[in-house]
């Protein structure tokens, strides 16, 4: 989880929100340590106005063209997926941050992130898909 960002959605979180506003606010809003697809609102209106004056989402969201009807992947609706962690060959180093694409012979594509350890979730063996990974070309 990053630390800059608010808490995630959630009763769990709620009576926690508050806090973590004023220490994120006594930091002086530090941006995002990693870019993200999630929007992190504030919890109030006024609180994401204050916030707003340092950084916004847009700021530290990547943005690249989808196919219109992918997703992304959800552990609550993606529930029977599979961890698994991709290396390098060659240097056996994980491959972090990198986008991947899932197309299923049933029409969906489904867009995931490893994390920083390499890890990530995928479709059952049982699916029938094809897996890429994304380059993005920034400009």
């Amino acid at each position: 989880m990053d630390k800059n960002r608010p808490l995630p959605p959630g009763d769990a979180f709620d009576p926690y929100r508050e806090r973590d506003f004023l220490r994120r606010k006594a930091e002086g809003f530090p941006p995002p340590l990693y870019k993200s697809y999630v929007p992190t609102p504030e919890a109030t209106p006024e609180q994401q106005k204050e916030r707003e004056q340092y950084w916004t989402d847009e700021q530290y969201t990547e943005k690249f063209e989808r196919e219109e009807g992918s997703t992304w992947y959800d552990p609550q609706i993606h529930n029977d997926w599979e961890e698994t962690t991709y290396l390098k060959p060659e240097t056996k180093t994980p491959v972090a941050n990198r986008y991947v694409k899932f197309i299923f012979n049933d029409g969906r594509i489904i867009y995931s992130q490893t994390n920083e350890d390499g890890s990530l979730y995928e479709p059952p063996k049982s699916e029938d898909f094809e897996m890429l990974f994304v380059s993005i070309k920034k400009p």
